[in-house]
């Protein structure tokens, strides 16, 4: 049988683009233009942005030569081929893939089952109650496990994290107006578990001003958020070196009209 596969592989002829001219940006461009009917070629393949940028339909090796610095390598002063000087060799690619189900039992099965699959971190949606910090027993049940998972207890995290390893995979949790409530129950749950809260790393944020801007209130004056923000950012530096716990969710502006540079 394995003869057979390599006889094959052998058979198979080396596939090559010799016989292929290299085509000019202007041949390319009046075959572009036949193809268009008589339609204007700046108008149909030339893209205004909101931002105000012309996207061009095509970019050649000389558009480089317009660049300040093409040959900067990663981390340098204008990050253009990114932040970090290693690239995505010391800082790998992660893979979050965000889980929506609204009950723990089922988002821990589907949890295990993304990071079996290629998802590098732990990454799942909270409720509105949840994001908003109310007792689900206190409050309207419409907004309970509507868009994500309820988290009200240590158990019900203890139910959606069973099995997971919390130091090799990375957190991506949103968690609304203040992450005090989930930084304590997985802090209490590290201790039970004897990780060390130092080996955590990901993100656990927080976005006050993103949830008043999205629902033009919130159940607690913002004061008291920032109070909230400034405690998790002194106790992970402390205690969690590795976990960012503050975000700027850019999602509710996006969705609100404004453009990426906006």
């Amino acid at each position: 049988m394995e003869q057979d596969q390599n006889l094959e592989k052998n058979d198979i002829p080396e596939i090559s683009f010799e016989e292929f001219s290299t085509p000019s940006y202007e041949k390319w461009k009046e075959e572009a233009i036949a193809a268009l009917k008589g339609a204007d070629f700046d108008r149909s393949m030339y893209t205004a942005t909101y931002e105000g940028i012309t996207l061009k339909p095509i970019y050649l090796k000389e558009d480089l030569d317009k660049l300040s610095d093409p040959n900067s390598y990663p981390g340098q002063f204008n990050n253009l081929r990114g932040a970090h000087a290693g690239g995505y060799i010391s800082n790998l690619w992660t893979i979050a893939q965000q889980i929506d189900a609204k009950m723990p039992a089922e988002l821990n099965e589907m949890q295990k089952y993304e990071l079996t699959k290629g998802s590098t971190a732990i990454c799942f949606k909270l409720d509105t109650l949840t994001l908003k910090g109310l007792d689900v027993l206190q409050n309207e049940l419409e907004e309970f496990a509507d868009k994500g998972v309820s988290l009200s207890t240590l158990d019900d995290l203890k139910v959606i994290l069973d099995g997971i390893d919390l130091t090799k995979n990375e957190f991506a949790i949103y968690t609304g107006a203040s992450n005090v409530s989930f930084l304590g129950a997985l802090a209490a749950l590290a201790k039970e578990q004897k990780v060390a809260l130092s080996d955590l790393h990901g993100a656990i944020a927080a976005d006050p001003i993103g949830e008043l801007v999205k629902d033009g209130s919130l159940p607690r004056s913002l004061e008291e958020y920032y109070d909230d923000i400034a405690h998790s950012i002194l106790w992970a530096e402390e205690n969690a070196p590795k976990l960012r716990t503050l975000i700027i969710d850019s999602d509710v502006y996006h969705d609100g009209g404004a453009s990426s540079i906006q």
